[in-house]
């Protein structure tokens, strides 16, 4: 049995349970991390080489990556060769190659986040890495609050509201006040919590999907902590368009995906 830290990581298809207060983490080979060297802003000649190993749709601009990325054509065909091994290894493969294999993925994606060893379980993507963690999270006690936003993913406000039906806890609900910055958004969530006194569990949003706003996750956990509030988070969004490793958002518990934009 893994030991593991307070910090609990769920990427991209990762999930990453806290012992002490998780009771159960679906697991299993969601996708894999690539990390590249990427080109200068300017480096047009190497963009270009980038963007041409993409098989795009003519005549459509497609601006959302609400649900996947696009695979580059390297990526697909490794894609097509790994399922076509297993297809046809079948038990063999299952029994004799699975198991190392799927180890090497949870250590490169354990190293590439800044996570530690003992912290990364891989699920088949942040909804459910967040859902396991949520449906799992064992600390609230009837009278207790968990606190969400309007700005968070609408199943993971789900999974909150769940969490605190089956607690007999308090649900809060804020609205987070546009236009915003840095300094405003640490003083919004530092009042939530002296107007909400018995929250014991928060969940923030990395990087919006819902207007691209990056919350300083750090700062309000800091603060959160302090008055005895357990951190989950939503990075779905925000690890491959954000230079950042797991310890710096300073939570307890994180969730991400690997197939938006890694």
């Amino acid at each position: 049995m893994p030991s593991f830290s307070r910090r609990a990581v769920m990427a991209g298809s990762v999930c990453v349970p806290m012992a002490s207060s998780v009771t159960g983490c679906a697991t299993g080979i969601g996708a894999v991390a690539v990390e590249a060297n990427s080109p200068s802003p300017n480096d047009e000649t190497r963009w270009a080489e980038i963007a041409a190993a993409y098989d795009v749709k003519p005549g459509i601009t497609n601006v959302e990556n609400g649900n996947w990325g696009l695979m580059a054509r390297p990526v697909l065909d490794a894609y097509k060769a790994h399922t076509e091994r297993v297809n046809q290894d079948n038990s063999f493969f299952a029994r004799r190659e699975y198991a190392p294999i799927w180890r090497g993925i949870v250590s490169q994606v354990t190293e590439r986040m800044g996570a530690e060893a003992g912290e990364v379980a891989l699920t088949r993507g942040a909804t459910e890495a967040l859902q396991c963690i949520i449906g799992g999270y064992n600390k609230l006690s009837p009278g207790d609050a968990v606190m969400f936003a309007d700005l968070d993913y609408g199943s993971i406000m789900g999974a909150m509201r769940w969490r605190a039906k089956q607690s007999n806890a308090e649900v809060i609900e804020l609205a987070v006040p546009e236009p915003t910055d840095h300094d405003a958004l640490v003083a919004f969530y530092a009042d939530a919590f002296e107007r909400h006194p018995n929250t014991r569990f928060l969940l923030l949003t990395h990087l919006s999907h819902r207007t691209g706003l990056v919350m300083p996750v750090r700062e309000i956990a800091d603060i959160a902590h302090a008055r005895g509030i357990d951190v989950v988070v939503d990075a779905a969004h925000s690890w491959g368009q954000i230079d950042f490793h797991v310890p710096d958002l300073g939570a307890d518990f994180v969730g991400f995906n690997l197939h938006k934009w890694v």
